[in-house]
């Protein structure tokens, strides 16, 4: 799940980077609101994550570090 430090960390990068959830949604195909059900933890996508540290031009592993490696296994 992610901490209220991820979902801080995701926005900062977000309004830093002028990277909308709309965009990150259209790109994965999903609604807007998966996208943030994912940023703030409600929701566990890898797809989504992917789509999310590829468009803030980040790893998956600098946002969800805890977590990168349960998904992988």
């Amino acid at each position: 799940m992610a901490t209220t430090e991820t979902k801080k960390k995701i926005q900062k990068l977000m309004i830093d980077r002028d990277v909308k959830g709309a965009a990150i949604a259209r790109k994965v195909g999903c609604t807007r609101q998966n996208v943030y059900h994912v940023i703030t933890g409600r929701q566990v996508s890898p797809h989504i994550r992917q789509a999310i540290a590829e468009s803030l031009g980040v790893k998956v592993s600098e946002l969800w570090p805890d977590e990168t490696s349960e998904e992988a296994a």
